[in-house]
């Protein structure tokens, strides 16, 4: 049995705590909350401004008295190779992978009460911790799901961001110590594994790809804190495989109107058959708009999630040296050039460095398939190993000319 977590509720009504400062990020944080929230869709005839915002609470401190050893002022510990100091783990060859399941029957699909009483127990909350002036300080919270029994637990990267010290609390209030298996800010997904001997309750995952828009869906997490941990919440998907365009874009995220808030992080997006189909991560926040939130589908979720548990890091993440932009229809027309994937400059260690490959060079195709957007070049490349030999199609707008070339790939942290 774990300690039994007080949400802050004591004789005579609410006691607030107090708001500690916040830890400053890596620089891995920063590149990826700078990427995402400076992302503006300005509406024509209109002042306002869609940002895409993403869900890092800054919790309120509390004090569980576990006992963590040193508490000496450190920053937050490095949790992927982009952080200073990070050093790669031992492999292990016992890890979880999540299974995948087929949506069920239609006469098998569950009531809203009976997707709740299902899957809440698998939904649990994350607090992070600094240590300041020889303090344990929470400094933010989200949602995880549950993967395994023993304790493996999928959430959000940028929950744990930060963090030296980290708890999981289950549905029913006990929480315990957890350690980070691995984190992938570019993905936004991180695997905690529980400490202690326990026995959670693990979600049962299914398959986004059988998705279809219009689809009701559950919401469940923490949002505003654990105060309300474990509230539901109900939608549709608004849509499939939307793109949010910025150079951490993972791939085609699912768009949820389900009302989802700080603190629904790491959360689970549910279907029908009570099935988790996706990791909440993101909405829109602008005055005129509301209902517009996105998941990580569970289905490419699931690469990403099992090589972490295994390895800690994304171990056979390729590299190819470029910064990139996207060309859209509407850019494209307008500059009279070709949709894809624009260059915007080569390190002088890239795969293209010794190519005729030039920056404002536009990637269209790789290995023949047609790029129209990042979201379908990063699971391109995502797809990808180091040294695999890959055909790049690409379109010169100054001479108007059409070329490939074939280049290795090289690895992430080559």
């Amino acid at each position: 049995m774990g300690n039994q977590y007080n949400p802050g509720w004591a004789a005579g009504g609410y006691v607030p705590y107090a708001v500690p400062p916040r830890k400053r990020m890596s620089n891995a944080a920063k590149a990826l909350i700078a990427a995402l929230v400076s992302l503006a869709i300005t509406v024509v005839g209109s002042v306002s401004v869609l940002t895409i915002a993403y869900f890092e609470e800054l919790f309120w401190g509390e004090d569980y008295n576990i006992p963590w050893g040193d508490e000496t002022e450190t920053e937050g510990i490095p949790l992927s190779p982009d952080d200073e100091g990070w050093k790669a783990p031992q492999p292990n060859p016992n890890a979880p992978k999540l299974k995948l399941n087929a949506p069920g029957k239609e006469s098998e699909k569950l009531s809203d009460a009976e997707i709740a009483a299902k899957v809440r127990p698998s939904v649990v909350g994350i607090v992070a911790y600094v240590i300041e002036n020889g303090e344990k300080v929470a400094i933010s919270e989200g949602s995880g799901v549950v993967m395994t029994a023993d304790g493996y637990v999928l959430t959000n990267a940028h929950v744990l961001q930060g963090g030296q010290k980290f708890l999981v609390i289950d549905h029913q209030g006990n929480y315990y110590e957890a350690v980070p298996v691995g984190s992938d800010p570019r993905t936004d997904l991180a695997v905690l594994r529980v400490t202690a001997d326990v026995t959670l309750t693990p979600a049962q995952f299914g398959d986004s790809e059988a998705v279809s828009v219009g689809d009701s869906v559950l919401a469940i997490g923490n949002p505003g804190g654990l105060s309300y941990a474990s509230s539901v919440t109900f939608g549709h998907v608004s849509a499939v495989d939307r793109v949010i365009e910025s150079s951490v874009n993972v791939f085609g995220l699912l768009q949820l109107d389900a009302p989802i808030n700080p603190g629904n992080s790491g959360g689970a997006l549910v279907n029908q058959w009570g099935q988790v189909i996706g990791i909440n991560c993101a909405k829109i926040v602008a005055e005129d708009y509301e209902g517009i939130g996105f998941a990580i589908p569970i289905t490419k979720a699931k690469t990403v999630a099992d090589t972490l548990a295994e390895y800690g890091y994304m171990k056979d993440r390729v590299r190819l040296g470029i910064a990139i932009s996207a060309v859209d229809t509407i850019t494209a027309a307008f500059e009279g050039t070709r949709t894809g994937i624009n260059i915007v400059s080569i390190e002088r260690n890239s795969v293209f460095s010794r190519t005729k490959v030039q920056p404002k060079d536009i990637i269209i195709a790789v290995d023949g398939e047609r790029m129209t957007n990042s979201a379908e070049f990063f699971e391109a490349m995502y797809a990808c190993k180091p040294r695999d030999k890959v055909e790049f199609t690409l379109y010169r707008p100054s001479d108007k000319s059409t070329f490939t070339v074939t280049v290795a790939l090289l690895g992430q942290y080559e």
